[in-house]
C-alpha cells in the first residue's frame, strides 16, 4: 500500500510541477496563460455543468493527443488550462467528479488538484520543519487525491497519467 501511496503522491507532483515547472519557451507541455478557442469552450461546459459535453470533448481531444508525439500527457495541459480559466475553482472539478464517477477526465482532474493541495498543505520546508499538524493535512487530502486517481486509472489501466 505505501508503494501505491508514493507513486500516486508522485504523480501528483509530477502533475504540479509539469504546470509550474519553467519551461523553454514554446514548450507544448506548457500551459502559456493564453486562452484557446477550445479551452474556454470547455471551461464554460465545467462551468455550467455540461459533463457529457466536456467529457466528449477531452475525449476526442485525448485521442487526437495519443497519435502524436507526447501520446496522452498533453491533456493535462488542457487540464490546467481549463482549471486556470475556471479562476482555480476547484469545487468546479469536485463537483465534475461527484456527478460524473465514470469520468476519467474528471477523476483525473479533480485527483490531480487534490495532490497539489496535498503539498501545499505540507509546506516547502525541511522535513525537520514541518509539523505534525502539516504532514497530517497533507495526508488526508492525499488519501482524499488517491481515491479520485485510482478511479482514473481504473477507467484507463492503459494511461499512465493516474500514477
Amino acid at each position: 500500500m505505501n508503494k501505491i501511496l508514493f507513486a500516486i503522491a508522485l504523480a501528483g507532483f509530477t502533475l504540479t510541477f509539469t504546470a509550474h515547472a519553467k519551461m523553454p519557451a514554446g514548450c507544448e507541455l506548457v500551459y502559456n496563460g493564453t486562452a484557446s478557442m477550445a479551452g474556454e469552450q470547455r471551461t464554460k461546459y465545467l462551468q455550467i455543468g455540461d459533463y457529457a459535453k466536456l467529457d466528449a470533448e477531452l475525449e476526442a481531444l485525448w485521442r487526437e493527443h495519443l497519435k502524436g508525439r507526447r501520446s496522452d500527457l498533453m491533456i493535462v495541459r488542457d487540464l490546467y488550462e481549463m482549471f486556470q480559466m475556471s479562476g482555480r475553482d476547484i469545487t468546479l472539478l469536485k463537483e465534475w467528479a461527484e456527478k460524473s464517477p465514470g469520468s476519467f477526465f474528471a477523476n483525473l482532474a479533480y485527483g490531480g488538484q487534490l495532490m497539489e493541495q496535498a503539498h501545499q498543505a505540507r509546506g516547502n520546508q525541511s522535513a525537520a520543519r514541518t509539523s505534525k499538524q502539516q504532514l497530517a493535512g497533507m495526508r488526508s487530502i492525499q488519501q482524499r487525491g488517491l481515491q479520485y486517481l485510482e478511479a482514473a486509472r481504473k477507467l484507463k489501466p492503459d494511461s499512465a497519467l493516474p500514477f
